[in-house]
């Protein structure tokens, strides 16, 4: 990147000669710079140069080519890209630091309900999905109590109950003998 900065004073001084050449040169240059960044984990950094080389080309070809788009303008733009640049720059690095919700880490400290009786095996219903469960000490569970899930081993859940909880969670699937209908006209 230092050196592509570095060439600046070059184009400038060619800019003499073809200031659309050279506006078009930098404006190519910051477009690969930009691209690279994609594929290279610098955090950001070739982005930035990118950035810089691309406002240079800008007013390069503004007032090389007698163009009415005023300095200040192309500075705005360039200053717009720049605090979305690290907009983009900090929410990445930000999403690095927070904690895994996905996968059997996700499932840690989750509330689920049982589904069918742990004895000492048997079905948890957590995240919309059932699995397979077993408490930690070999306690039975009974259908419908809430438990804590507190590991995963080999896609079975190790819980405990949590019966802190059992208000806070909907009702099982078939708890309630007549349709919502029927319950509503009594």
């Amino acid at each position: 990147m230092s050196r592509a900065i570095l060439t600046i004073p070059i184009f400038a001084q060619l800019s003499n000669y073809r200031a659309d050449i050279v506006g078009g040169i930098l404006l190519a240059l910051a477009l690969l710079l930009m691209v690279a960044e994609i594929f290279a984990p610098t955090h950001g950094s070739v982005a930035v140069g990118g950035l810089v080389i691309l406002v240079v080309g800008l007013i390069v070809l503004a007032q090389g080519t007698g163009s009415a788009v005023p300095v200040v303008l192309i500075v705005a733009l360039a200053l717009a890209l720049v605090a979305f640049a690290a907009l983009v720059i900090f929410e990445v690095a930000m999403a690095r630091h927070r904690p895994v919700t996905t996968g059997a880490s996700g499932l840690e400290n989750e509330i689920g309900v049982v589904r069918e009786e742990l004895t000492p095996v048997g079905m948890v219903f957590v995240h919309g999905e059932r699995w397979r469960a077993t408490t930690e000490d070999g306690t039975i569970l009974p259908v419908g109590m809430p438990v804590r899930i507190l590991a995963v081993q080999n896609l079975t859940l190790i819980v405990e109950a949590a019966p802190e909880t059992a208000t806070t969670l909907p009702p099982l699937p078939g708890a309630y003998d007549t349709p919502p209908s029927a319950r509503r006209r009594s």
